[in-house]
């Protein structure tokens, strides 16, 4: 069965006063949370799949049908999600993958938490009954079900601050390239990427075709350089050049 990072479950306790939240394995756990500035602000559908463990072909999916649609919109045809949208497509990692709740159970209770939260997967807390989904409601702080508004049940909580945690942290590995592979294409599975990481040139090019400035391209992917971006409107040019002269 799949874990990802420092991701735990808690369980409620029952007082006469209020319930109280402690950890399963009774220890703490010290994160060290890195500043979100210094994590990219964008994520291709290959870098947000091995972000959460799923298939990028999963997460495409996902994003035609609506049951996960990005925040973002880059113009390039493939999902382009924010950092907030990887911690959320973490948390249904974890439901579908570790609890095993069907796509169908996801997507019902996903209609039903988003009349409650705009980002119900990454902002709200969250619990599992068997195959129940809950949600912690804010003035109570008791777990409600996501189906049957108004049932409480007290079960274990999913922690979302070390869920963000955990994707923060694999993110930042993430921006680790060999100063070598600036500025080169390479071969990934038969695509066409960026040497060292798992983006396309095309894409590259499709924003700098957009109008989109080197500065923004370079603040929203953190592991890419000025040559990076030279190289992929090159790369493209060429295609274009070839398929011409075809």
């Amino acid at each position: 069965m799949t874990r990802f990072g420092t991701c735990v479950l808690h369980k409620w306790t029952v007082s006469r006063s209020r319930p109280t939240l402690e950890p399963v394995s009774g220890e703490d756990v010290m994160l060290v949370v890195a500043n979100v500035s210094q994590v990219p602000l964008l994520y291709d559908v290959h870098r947000a799949a091995r972000l959460t463990g799923l298939a990028p072909a999963r997460l495409r999916q996902w994003a035609r049908s609506g049951l996960f649609a990005p925040s973002h919109d880059a113009g390039v045809g493939e999902p382009i999600y924010s950092f907030d949208d990887v911690v959320g497509l973490r948390v249904l990692a974890i439901l579908s993958i570790e609890h095993e709740i069907s796509t169908a159970r996801l997507r019902k209770v996903g209609v039903r938490l988003r009349e409650i939260s705009d980002s119900p997967w990454s902002r709200l807390k969250l619990c599992v009954a068997g195959k129940e989904i809950l949600f912690v409601d804010s003035k109570t702080n008791r777990p409600i079900s996501a189906v049957h508004f108004g049932q409480a049940v007290f079960e274990p909580l999913l922690d979302l601050k070390r869920v963000e945690a955990a994707v923060r942290a694999d993110a930042l590995k993430m921006k680790e390239r060999r100063t070598e592979s600036i500025g080169k294409v390479a071969r990934d599975r038969g695509a066409a990427v960026i040497e060292g990481t798992r983006l396309r040139p095309s894409a590259i090019a499709a924003m700098v075709s957009r109008g989109l400035s080197k500065r923004w391209i370079l603040d929203q992917y953190p592991s890419l350089r000025e040559d990076d971006i030279r190289v992929s409107v090159a790369y493209a040019n060429e295609r274009k050049h070839r398929r011409r002269s075809a």
